[in-house]
Parts: C-alpha cells; sequence; structure tokens
C-alpha cells in the first residue's frame, strides 16, 4: 500500500512537470541568469553586451 502511494506521488510529479515544462525551464533559465550576474565579477562584460547590441540596432 505505502508503494502504490509513493508511485502515485511520482506519476503526480511526472505529469505536473510534463504540463508546465516549458515554465520551468524559463524559469530556470532566468534564475541561472541572475545567479550568474550576481557571481560574476567583470560586470562590464554584460553591460558592453548590450552597448553592442544597441549599437548594432542603430546602424540598422
Amino acid at each position: 500500500m505505502g508503494r502504490e502511494r509513493i508511485r502515485m506521488t511520482v506519476e503526480g510529479f511526472k505529469q505536473l512537470v510534463i504540463r508546465h515544462f516549458e515554465r520551468i525551464l524559463v524559469g530556470l533559465i532566468l534564475l541561472m541568469a541572475f545567479i550568474g550576474t550576481y557571481f560574476i565579477e567583470e560586470k562590464s562584460i554584460i553591460l558592453n553586451f548590450y552597448l553592442k547590441i544597441k549599437t548594432l540596432r542603430a546602424w540598422r
């Protein structure tokens, strides 16, 4: 009886993950981006990347 309850819980979890896969994936990507920018020592790398994109858009 205990194993059936665990199996039902695991199946429910799998269905939950499949149902909300896109939201979970986007959330993980955003979380990793924020954590990465927090721990990165050279902040200007991110700013330079933003400025390059802005500059490329201005040239169009």
